[in-house]
């Protein structure tokens, strides 16, 4: 939530954004919002994104590269950004 409200501020006071970065969930947040979404349609997604329904999404890639090969939750936000 602290992402939205920072990008949310940095709209209402009019501070140009000409870069976005981010890890975790902040390229997630960071990705719809370089994609136009706006801060409000974001803020709506974020409630129902507890524990459980964030589990189902990790798919354990031990010991390659990464801890997450992140296959299952990349298809989820493309879908959830296409719903938007």
């Amino acid at each position: 939530m602290a992402h939205i409200g920072i990008l949310s501020v940095l709209d209402k006071e009019g501070v140009p954004i000409d870069m976005i970065t981010g890890t975790s969930t902040g390229v997630v947040v960071g990705a719809f919002y370089a994609q136009g979404k706006h801060t409000g349609h974001i803020k709506e997604l974020t409630p129902d994104l507890g524990w459980k329904e964030i589990a189902p999404l990790l798919d354990l890639s031990l010991p390659q590269s990464g801890l997450i090969k992140a296959g299952k939750s990349r298809t989820y936000w493309r879908h959830l950004s296409a719903a938007i």
